[in-house]
Parts: C-alpha cells; sequence; structure tokens
C-alpha cells in the first residue's frame, strides 16, 4: 500500500512541475494597438520587453520615472509600455486623459478595452514586466514600489542590446 501511494504522489508531483512550467512559457501574440496619438503600434517578435500597467498611481510613477530619464523612444529601447485603460470611462479618457497623456515624451500603447492584454500575466496593485524572446515570455515581475520601477527601467533601456 505504502509503495503505491507512494508512486502517485510521484505522479502527482510530476503533473504539477509539468504544469507550472508550461504556464511559464508563455507566449504574446502579435498585437497592434494604438498609442495616445491615435497611432498604430504593432508589439512584434522583435520586442525584447513590455512594462504592462492597469494601475493608475503606478502608470503615474512609470510616467514621471520615464520622463525624469528623458526616454523619449521605447522602442528604440526594444521595449513597450502599455496601459489598459479600459475602466476609465470614455468621457473623462477623452477629455483628461488623453489631452494629458500626448504631452509626455514617449509613446503609450493603450488598451482601451482591456481585451488585447486579458490574457496577460497579472498581479492585482503591481506592473507587470515581461522580458521576452521572440513574444516568448522569459521572464515576468512585478514591480509595486518606485524603487523596483526605477531600478527596472533603468536596467532595461542602459543594458547593452544582444547579439542577434
Amino acid at each position: 500500500m505504502k509503495f503505491n501511494s507512494l508512486i502517485s504522489k510521484l505522479i502527482l508531483s510530476t503533473l504539477v512541475l509539468l504544469f507550472h512550467f508550461t504556464a511559464i512559457a508563455e507566449t504574446l501574440k502579435p498585437i497592434e494597438l494604438k498609442n495616445q496619438f491615435d497611432e498604430a503600434t504593432p508589439l512584434t517578435k522583435e520586442t525584447k520587453w513590455v512594462l504592462f500597467s492597469k494601475d493608475k498611481a503606478l502608470s503615474d510613477v512609470i510616467n514621471k520615472q520615464l520622463e525624469t530619464m528623458k526616454l523619449t523612444d521605447i522602442a528604440a529601447a526594444k521595449g513597450y509600455y502599455v496601459a489598459d485603460i479600459s475602466k476609465m470611462p470614455s468621457l473623462v479618457t477623452s477629455m483628461f486623459a488623453l489631452p494629458k497623456m500626448k504631452k509626455y515624451p514617449f509613446k503609450v500603447m493603450l488598451d482601451r478595452d482591456g481585451v488585447e492584454t486579458k490574457s496577460w500575466p497579472q498581479k492585482e496593485g503591481h506592473v507587470t514586466l515581461m522580458k521576452l524572446n521572440e513574444l516568448n515570455i522569459t521572464e515576468t515581475l512585478y514591480l509595486k514600489s518606485e524603487d523596483e520601477i526605477k531600478k527596472a527601467l533603468t536596467d532595461l533601456t542602459t543594458a547593452p542590446a544582444p547579439a542577434t
């Protein structure tokens, strides 16, 4: 009896591990979102990282950090900043948020209905940083503090480009 129980536990543990590693090896689909200037912006296999936020307060931290860093072309660093603004009322978006975003010196990809980013890794009250290799997620980090966001952006934008 003990042998069968041990075998059952071993098989179950193996299946749990396989499921865990399969879930980690997620792939983002190529999408195209409009930025704050209503320009279509594609997420392609050349993209190396995506910073994703659904949280207004943390988006403000990202915006402040990008402005402080004077990072005007995030795509040149092979990255994208994506904000899910689907919870924002359309009147607020058109009258207040978009005019404010248009003053940013960088572009923000906007998921206005929440559909494109719905399946992306996310954790309540955190910014998601996904590191990619041909749209395969190689690492997912959940950032909450201003220091974590600052360090991540600094590391991503000052690191030497990987050899191709």
